[in-house]
């Protein structure tokens, strides 16, 4: 394994926990996005694991590269799944939903692996904001993989809006 994604990983930890603890929160927008596991997972059982972690820092950068306000974090949560969070973004704030497009374009581009072949990996973005949709971590976090859910149901490569909850 790619030993550097392991203190990403941690380092991203860090920072989101910082970023979720409920006193801390001044108006992030969160974006979970998942990469896709069946996309994901063939690819690590047909070219391997190092592979595998190789396609996983190429979407982390691509991630970066998009969202690119030193006050904005891009973590790996595990697996194939990612946390956006962009700082002080409302949930009408129209940012929001031009980080996600970009995400979108960035990762539905092929990643071309060492041995020249190429693969595709795509997302489907599930958003929620604080406090519209919560106002802890883990409430923000399931309102985003909700709404990444029916992303997921109606097609993948898209983005969604969690709804926000009743009063």
């Amino acid at each position: 394994r790619v030993d550097h994604t392991k203190h990403h990983r941690r380092q991203g930890n860090e920072k989101k926990k910082k970023k979720h603890d409920a006193d801390e929160l001044d108006g992030p927008f969160a974006l979970a996005g998942n990469l896709g596991k069946i996309r994901y997972q063939q690819i690590n059982d047909r070219l391997g694991h190092l592979t595998g972690d190789r396609v996983l820092v190429e979407v982390a950068s691509r991630m970066r590269a998009e969202v690119r306000r030193s006050s904005d974090i891009v973590a790996r949560m595990g697996g194939d799944e990612f946390l956006v969070l962009l700082d002080n973004v409302d949930a009408g704030d129209l940012r929001a939903s031009e980080v996600a497009s970009a995400l979108l374009v960035a990762l539905q581009k092929p990643i071309v692996l060492d041995s020249g072949e190429s693969v595709a990996v795509g997302a489907s973005i599930g958003m929620a904001s604080f406090p519209r949709h919560g106002r802890s971590r883990d409430t923000l976090l399931q309102a985003a993989d909700l709404a990444m859910y029916e992303v997921k149901r109606s097609g993948k490569n898209a983005f969604a809006q969690a709804v926000a909850p009743a009063p």
